[in-house]
């Protein structure tokens, strides 16, 4: 129960204060239901006793006060006027009861908000290091499916919270008439608590199994439909759609099995309350000797606890089965949130005018593994092309994802004109940084809407001008519907050549200081090469940009002012392209190969 209140005040939208409230307002209804109720005894002895006040009032400390209530208030005292007053009573009640369900479904959905919102937040807002263990499946499952089973548990933990309160307050007016019955009442409800105990604890492991298996399958489904052509063109749709199916079919019984149990509990509860019920009715009689008035309202106040005993159960079982859901939510957001771990400096303002110092750096993703950057030490002067180049695994990558700070060096510092990337503002060097990646992610959405992205107030004239800078223009034209061209997912709908430009231009919109380019054209026909190629020689000619490029086809940065060659991520050469081809080491027996090729 504890774990299930810390998970629920985790999430932003939900204060101590708000579940004191509601916690408050299920006090007062349960309070006026069971004071309510409590007034049904005064009725009944009223009409036993012959409905005088007087008498009454000489018997009963409580016939005194109810005496005092009604003068004070000049009520007359008949059985109307007792009438009258209970079923204001329950109607307080009743407006009580309205406040709560509507409030703890409101909370209900502020958490719902929060696991798609607030949880996106940080997801996006965690580093490289939590993207490497986490699927983009598990994160999505754990904002939608899990999500909502998170939701229902919560919701079933404040219908448990209710239903507690009302059965504690009937508990004590019950004691109030009479401690022995009520001790054999008891008595009985436990032994039906201990027959559901092993039900609610199986239904606490298979909520898990449905959690895992929910996450497995999401993960699974992204995967192969991001892979559709992988799927057709190596005839596997067929294996791939049967170990879907065995998924699925763990969830559908998994899942059946929870509402098997819970069709069960309802199906033994009933009977176990009737007989419960007649049993009690017995002993009060013939065994407790209590009154008409008394047997009555005992008879009438267990009933009215029953379903509340029945509601725990339920309530718990739903509760157990929705836990492993709301734990795996709670967990995963948790983690994402301790995963921003990375903070920016004060600086505001970043102009690249000297260049980017790599300092003694080094980097590993697992030590075990060994560094994967060790020792850098070079410099990327500010207004030039640095072309870096290496075998496949050298460290290329992750070298560009220090700059950013996407990752963070395990030792040595990087430095920008003479000032550690670590006392500027995240945001601001970020913003400083331009990419054109060698995937060319695009939003299924208008060309005109992917350009200015980064920079949503930008005119329609620049736009144009950064397209035409980028070669894209021209066949941006031709399309019907010109710049409102709709690209499909991922740009779907272009070529690769054209996903690229729509991506330079995107990037040169940002007017960045640096311009990272990562392996632009090795996906590209010659002809898209080309083109990028002049956008690349333009934008040198007319812009004081740094850029950065990774690259495999030497073609590509044959006009590169500084190359380093990386090899098992350490700098092996470094020079301009002539320097390195007169060192006659790897660059220089690539480049043969590549032009014999």
């Amino acid at each position: 129960m504890r774990k299930i209140i810390q998970s629920i005040l985790f999430f932003p939208s939900v204060t101590k204060s708000k579940i004191f409230l509601l916690t408050g307002i299920t006090l007062t209804a349960a309070f006026f239901e069971g004071f309510g109720v409590a007034m049904l005894f005064p009725i009944m002895d009223f009409i036993e006793k012959g409905k005088d006040f007087a008498v009454l009032a000489e018997s009963s400390r409580m016939w005194m006060y109810i005496g005092r209530v009604f003068d004070l208030f000049s009520l007359p005292k008949t059985l109307i006027a007792l009438m009258f007053i209970v079923f204001g009573l329950l109607m307080i009640r009743q407006l009580f009861n309205y406040l709560k369900t509507i409030y703890s479904r409101w909370i209900t959905e502020c958490i719902n908000a929060d696991i798609r919102s607030t949880g996106f937040k940080w997801f996006a807002r965690a580093e490289m290091p939590f993207f490497d263990t986490h699927g983009v499946g598990e994160l999505i499952n754990v904002m939608t499916v899990d999500g909502i089973r998170a939701g229902g548990g919560i919701s079933s933990f404040f219908t448990l919270l209710s239903a507690m309160v009302i059965f504690a307050l009937y508990f004590v007016l019950l004691l109030i008439l009479s401690p022995g019955m009520t001790v054999f009442a008891m008595v009985i409800m436990g032994f039906v608590g201990l027959i559901l105990k092993s039900r609610i604890k199986k239904s606490g492991e298979i909520g898990s199994e449905v959690s895992k298996f929910n996450n497995r399958i999401a993960s699974s489904l992204i995967e192969r439909l991001n892979g559709i052509r992988l799927l057709m063109l190596s005839a596997t749709v067929e294996k791939e759609a049967s170990f879907i199916r065995g998924l699925s079919e763990k969830i559908k019984i998994d899942s059946y099995q929870l509402s098997k149990i819970k069709a069960k509990m309802e199906f033994v509860v009933d009977p176990m309350v009737i007989v419960a019920g007649l049993t009690i009715l017995y002993f009060s009689v013939e065994v407790f000797h209590m009154s008409l008035a008394k047997t009555g309202i005992f008879i009438f106040v267990l009933l009215r606890l029953m379903p509340y005993s029945r509601n725990i159960f339920s309530a718990r079982q739903v509760l157990a089965g929705f836990s492993g859901s709301l734990f795996r939510v709670n967990d995963l957001m948790n983690e994402a949130r301790k995963a921003s771990t990375i903070k920016g400096g004060i600086l505001k303002e970043l102009k690249l005018h000297d260049g980017i110092r790599f300092e003694d750096v080094s980097f590993y993703y697992n030590l075990n593994d060994g560094f994967a950057l060790k020792n850098l030490k070079f410099t990327i002067p500010a207004g030039k092309m640095t072309a870096l180049v290496g075998r496949s695994g050298a460290g290329k990558s992750t070298l560009i994802d220090l700059i950013p700070r996407l990752r963070v060096p395990f030792d040595g510092k990087i430095m920008i004109d003479g000032q550690s990337i670590e006392d500027i503002d995240l945001t601001t060097l970020r913003r400083s940084i331009a990419f054109v990646t060698q995937e060319g992610f695009l939003f299924n959405d208008t060309i005109e809407n992917n350009i200015r992205y980064c920079k949503p107030e930008s005119s329609m004239e620049e736009i144009i001008k950064v397209t035409k800078m980028a070669y894209a223009d021209n066949f941006i034209q031709e399309f019907p519907d010109g710049y409102r061209t709709i690209v499909g997912e991922r740009g779907i709908k272009l070529s690769g050549g054209q996903r690229q430009r729509i991506i330079l231009a995107r990037a040169l919109l940002q007017e960045a200081s640096i311009i990272i380019l990562d392996e632009p054209t090795s996906s590209l026909d010659s002809e898209s090469e080309q083109y990028i190629q002049r956008a690349m020689k333009e934008i040198r000619s007319t812009r004081n940009i740094t850029m950065i490029i990774i690259a495999h086809r030497l073609s590509t940065i044959k006009s590169a002012d500084q190359i380093i060659v990386l090899d098992k991520g350490q700098v092996t050469e470094c020079g301009s392209p002539g320097e390195l081809i007169d060192k006659n080491k790897w660059y220089a027996q690539m480049a043969r190969m590549q032009a014999m090729g």
